[in-house]
């Protein structure tokens, strides 16, 4: 068996064996892409390492021309394999008789030796799973518009909301129609249009550009029926016209 290079014996030797000598120490397998820095091994992902049990033939090192072999009770034969410099390995498990050959081995020349159970699988740690995703804040309620202030006329803003809502009118038609009010309420703010008259016909002929359904004639209206009772300077009506477009638009 061709054993990993960085298989981790888990035994004490010396560099220089006075004689021969065996030991059935721990090596891990299975790794991949292993490298090391300081006391730690890096191993890869897809790495399956196994704890397993060897038996391990250390010859003195200045014996020549060395091999070993093993056989059980079955007289089957294993061939050691060289790791090292007269180091030797068994990887089958079993009782083995060892024999030694080589010239000026010291020590043991027949020896036996036990080696545990078989491959025993080092447990690896499942992967925790990915905590799980916050959830969604939740959506904020839309704030509510803010009330139609009250006016000096008679709340007429207050009025045309509440006509508005009660005709359920579409709010994409009743921003076009406050932002006429708007519109002329600004440009009589900056003198752009001087007459109420010339704002009057201003007004009609963008109501009449938007092409609102008859419903709207309620709103139309209750607006010539207020501005009817009224009379009111130049500076009210500018007034007047910013009610009428905060009512409207809601």
């Amino acid at each position: 068996m061709r054993f990993l290079s960085i298989a981790i014996l888990l035994y004490f030797s010396t560099f220089c064996l006075a004689e021969t000598t065996t030991s059935t120490p721990y090596v891990i397998t299975g790794l991949t892409s292993q490298y090391q820095l300081g006391e730690l091994t890096f191993v890869g992902q897809d790495s399956k390492p196994v704890l397993k049990q060897v038996g391990l033939i250390e010859v003195n090192k200045d014996a020549t021309n060395v091999s070993v072999v093993a056989f059980n009770s079955k007289f089957d034969i294993v061939v050691a394999t060289l790791v090292a410099p007269n180091t030797f390995v068994i990887d089958q498990p079993g009782s083995w008789i060892i024999v030694i050959r080589g010239e000026k081995v010291e020590g043991l020349g027949l020896s036996k030796l036990v080696i545990g159970t078989p491959d025993v699988p080092t447990p690896i740690p499942p992967t925790p799973p990915d905590p799980p995703n916050p959830p969604d804040p939740p959506t904020p309620p839309t704030p509510p518009n803010p009330p139609i202030p009250t006016d000096d006329f008679d709340n007429l803003g207050q009025r045309l909301d509440k006509l508005a809502d009660s005709l359920n009118l579409l709010l994409e038609e009743r921003l076009k129609f406050s932002e006429i009010y708007y519109n002329i309420s600004k440009k009589m703010k900056e003198f752009k249009v001087l007459k109420v008259s010339d704002a009057v016909k201003q007004l009609t002929s963008d109501r009449d550009a938007l092409n609102l359904p008859s419903v709207w004639n309620n709103i139309n209206k209750m607006i010539y029926d207020d501005g009817g009772q009224r009379v009111m300077s130049r500076e009210e009506v500018i007034i007047w016209y910013n009610v009428i477009a905060d009512g409207i638009k809601g």
